[in-house]
């Protein structure tokens, strides 16, 4: 997002939200036989530093609109260690995955 600005990443978060949704879309209506678990994925900072900066970095994508991120949920240093598990989280971010076999 830095790099190449708001335009860009918003473009490649679509790309990737519509190719996640392409694909289930495909799986369900071809009824493909394979082994697939929706579930949620997750990035944990525990370098506070860090999560500050991508924090900052999620409130100016936030505000200057970026809609991938209505699929992406925010934790807090409240909240992310006792929902990541990890032990000294500051923040998490889930955003909608799978696995496929």
């Amino acid at each position: 997002m830095q790099k190449y600005g708001l335009d860009v990443a918003n473009q490649v978060a679509q790309f990737e939200l519509d190719n996640f949704n392409a694909v289930l879309d495909f799986i369900k209506t071809e009824g493909v036989n394979c082994d697939l678990n929706l579930l949620d994925s997750s990035s944990i900072f525990v370098d506070e530093n860090e999560a500050t900066d991508i924090r900052s970095l999620w409130d100016y994508m936030t505000r200057e609109g970026s809609p991938a991120l209505s699929k992406v949920k925010y934790y807090g240093p409240e909240e992310a260690e006792k929902k990541s598990g990890v032990k000294g989280a500051v923040a998490m971010y889930t955003f909608p995955a799978a696995v496929l076999w």
